[in-house]
């Protein structure tokens, strides 16, 4: 993931071409707090981060984003804060299907259960 809150926003260069990114904000700012604002550079747009707000979008574009903001003058408060929950498809789980072992859940005693790809990829499926 790059940096956010620049000017210049970032791209992620390690999505995969072939899905999208979600990003869910999950806010909890007081009254008379501006937002924050997510920033579709390429399409010159931005999407105000109210709660719930879910945003769909290819993270290989360039994106970017404002923090929440204070009213003038007064101090920040402890607990203004927004949640950002980002869901992105890493080239490496989607595009490289059969040249990973996933894990898929914990087992005891540290264990992983682990997917092979004879479960990951479409090169091992054979009609009969």
């Amino acid at each position: 993931m790059g940096g956010f809150g620049t000017t210049e926003g970032h791209i992620d260069n390690f999505d995969s071409i072939g899905a999208l990114t979600t990003m869910i904000a999950n806010s909890r700012i007081p009254d008379g707090y501006e937002a924050g604002r997510f920033h579709l550079l390429w399409l010159g747009c931005y999407i105000v981060l109210t709660p719930f707000k879910m945003v769909s979008f290819c993270g290989l574009n360039r994106h970017g984003g404002t923090p929440p903001i204070a009213p003038p003058g007064s101090t920040p408060l402890n607990h203004a804060y927004r949640l950002m929950i980002v869901l992105y498809p890493p080239q490496s789980m989607i595009s490289q299907a059969g040249r990973l072992v996933l894990p898929l859940a914990s087992l005891p005693h540290d264990k992983l259960l682990s997917l092979g790809p004879e479960v990951t990829s479409h090169r091992y499926i054979s009609i009969i």
